[in-house]
């Protein structure tokens, strides 16, 4: 799993003054060698690209498209149910789309929910080659802003991390919904490491690399520091068999996490959880803030812990 990238619109400001403009600039771009932790980091900044055929079908009703006036570039954002409803945030993974989480929709919107759900930079239909996740944070912020009052954010993968970075630099939500939350970063860019056959020096300048760009630095970024900081109601949801995430990041991010309640369930592996019909069912009641659902989700912390 790849992220942290700088957002592009950040640095144009820092890249114009420190290098000279024009043909010169070009020139030394052109001349320049990158280094093998160069490589690696551009690999690791690089999401697979999903793009869903223009007829794929959507939830029941349709979308309608939503400007982010607060993001430089295009960032592809859809919306269903009634505008100035509360809005509920879905926001996809690395390497996903959108429409990964197209049936949280149908069950949000019959609530009385306003349901917006976006592309990340370099993701989907939207602009950009590179990302991360704190761009993903970023542009999560830019459409909450173009979205009006939030009511939860339901988030995936890499997501999840991107909402908590959001949270702590002021994003406000009633509630939020995590599925499949990754690990430390740190071990995703050991992974690319390894991919490459980086020596340890060379490691250790990826890390250089990553850290000096991005804000929070990535071998900075400890996601259960992160969510002792945070008290938005929170439900983590996670499959005991996820190859790409382990269970583990989340009992950890659950433990830190003041009143957070976890719901494990198993055989359904890092994506095939999104469209599980009793996850669906549990994350739209705790969006609804429903009785039930906190009655269950208390005992279900309780056996987890």
């Amino acid at each position: 799993m790849a992220c942290f990238t700088t957002s592009d619109a950040q640095n144009s400001t820092n890249v114009r003054h420190s290098r000279p403009h024009g043909l010169v600039d070009r020139l030394l771009e052109a001349v320049h060698v990158k280094s093998t932790a160069e490589y690696a980091a551009q690999d690791f900044l690089t999401p697979d690209r999903v793009v869903p055929p223009p007829m794929l079908p959507e939830p029941a009703g349709g979308s309608v498209p939503l400007a982010v006036p607060g993001w430089p570039t295009h960032v592809n954002a859809r919306s269903w149910g009634r505008p100035g409803a509360p809005s509920v945030i879905l926001m996809h993974g690395w390497s996903g789309q959108l429409g990964d989480l197209y049936g949280f929709v149908e069950p949000l919107v019959e609530l009385g929910f306003r349901v917006v759900a976006f592309d990340a930079p370099a993701h989907g239909r939207s602009a950009g080659e590179t990302s991360s996740a704190p761009e993903f944070a970023q542009v999560l912020r830019a459409v909450a802003d173009a979205a009006g009052p939030v009511h939860a954010v339901v988030a995936h993968s890499m997501g999840v991390l991107a909402t908590m970075i959001a949270l702590k630099a002021g994003l406000k939500a009633a509630r939020v919904a995590l599925i499949g939350a990754p690990a430390d970063p740190v071990r995703y860019v050991m992974a690319v490491a390894r991919q490459h056959r980086l020596d340890a020096d060379e490691t250790a300048d990826l890390l250089s690399i990553l850290d000096a760009r991005f804000d929070p630095p990535v071998s900075g970024l400890n996601l259960p520091g992160v969510a002792a900081q945070l008290s938005v109601p929170a439900l983590l949801l996670h499959s005991v068999d996820d190859k790409v995430t382990p269970v583990s990041a989340t009992l950890q991010i659950a433990a830190a996490w003041r009143g957070a309640r976890t719901h494990l369930v198993e055989g359904l592996g890092h994506r095939r959880i999104l469209a599980d019909a009793g996850v669906i069912g549990e994350v739209t009641s705790f969006v609804a803030g429903s009785p039930a659902m906190t009655a269950q989700g208390v005992d279900r912390l309780a056996r987890v812990g």
